[in-house]
This record gives C-alpha cells, structure tokens and sequence, in this order.
C-alpha cells in the first residue's frame, strides 16, 4: 500500500458534500418516526385471533380449555411494532441507520466533553482515520466475509461502529497526550 493511501480516500469523501451531523441525525429520527408509525399501522391491521372459549357452563365430561399459550399477537403493543419494524428489509436498514446516529451523537458529545473543541490538525487526523475505517470495513464485511443476509450485515455493522467509535475515541487520546506531552499548551 502506498504511503498516502488514505489520504486519497479522504480526499474522494471530502468532495461529497456530507450533511451535518445534526440533519443528519434530524433525518435519521425522521425516518425511524415513518418507520415506527408504519410497523404500528401494519401490527393495528393485523386480525387478533379469537381464543376458542366455550360459553355458559361446561356439560357433563367436558373439560376446560387450556389457557392460551403467550404467541405473538399476546405480546406487547411496543413489542409487536419492533418486531413488525424488524421484519421488512428496508426499516430494518432504517433502524440500523438510527442507531449509527446515536451512536455518532454519543462519540461527539464524549470527545467535547473529555477533549473540548478540536484543533484543526486533530480533526483532520480523525477525518482521515475514519475515512479508512470506514473503507478497510467495507472491504472486509461485503468483501472478504461475503455477508449477505441483512442481520448478519447489521450485526457487524453494529459491532464495528462501537470498536471503531473506541478506536477514535483511543488515537484521539493518543494524539492530544503527545500534544501536550511535547509542550503544547491545552487550547
């Protein structure tokens, strides 16, 4: 691999035009919103099963019913629209979606409140350490596992979203000791 390496897939994400993280976590909640009402649409539309209870008093050598087994339309309300939300492959993505943003919110409000404001050398190292983050994972989940399946891919998506969230959250450590290690004042 080249020296420069990844500065050449940060400089291919730097000319997208990205949003910011707050619309992009404002449309993140937008859509877990359209997502949820759908699924509470879906489960509300959904026949409720009537128990075979027999009416009036039992006649001679009759037993009683057992009582009905919990299923899945017994569950909760909060429950049924989770899982109706789970089950199409699209909001499953969209769920997915949220939680990265959520994710994204906690590492931002964690690094301002343990680092403060970021120099623009720190931010540009981080920048670019999360660019080949992004693109060596990519690599390495559709590539050389071969995920296919959408659990499967949101579960190491999930998993690698929270070590690479510490990966950051530990070189932006790093980099900020040696800065101030060296004689740097703390801005």
């Amino acid at each position: 691999m080249p020296a420069g390496g990844g500065l050449e897939e940060a400089a291919v994400a730097e000319r997208f035009p990205w949003p910011s993280l707050k619309s992009y976590v404002t449309v993140s909640w937008l859509l877990l919103a359209t997502v949820l009402g759908h699924a509470l649409h879906d489960v509300r539309d959904r026949p409720v099963p009537v128990p075979a209870v027999p009416y009036g008093p039992l006649n001679e050598g009759e037993e009683p019913l057992q009582p009905i087994q919990p299923t899945e339309e017994t569950a909760p309300l909060a429950w049924q629209v989770v899982r109706a939300a789970l089950e199409d492959q699209l909001s499953s993505w969209l769920v997915l979606n949220w939680l990265i943003s959520v994710a994204a919110v906690l590492g931002w409000a964690t690094v301002s409140a343990i680092f403060g404001r970021l120099r623009s050398p720190e931010l540009a190292a981080l920048k670019e350490r999360f660019w080949n983050l992004v693109f060596y994972k990519f690599v390495f989940v559709f590539g050389i596992l071969g995920v296919e399946k959408t659990d499967e891919a949101g579960a190491w998506l999930l998993w690698l979203t929270g070590a690479g969230l510490l990966l950051m959250l530990s070189s932006l450590s790093e980099d900020r000791l040696s800065f101030c290690h060296v004689g740097g004042r703390r801005p």
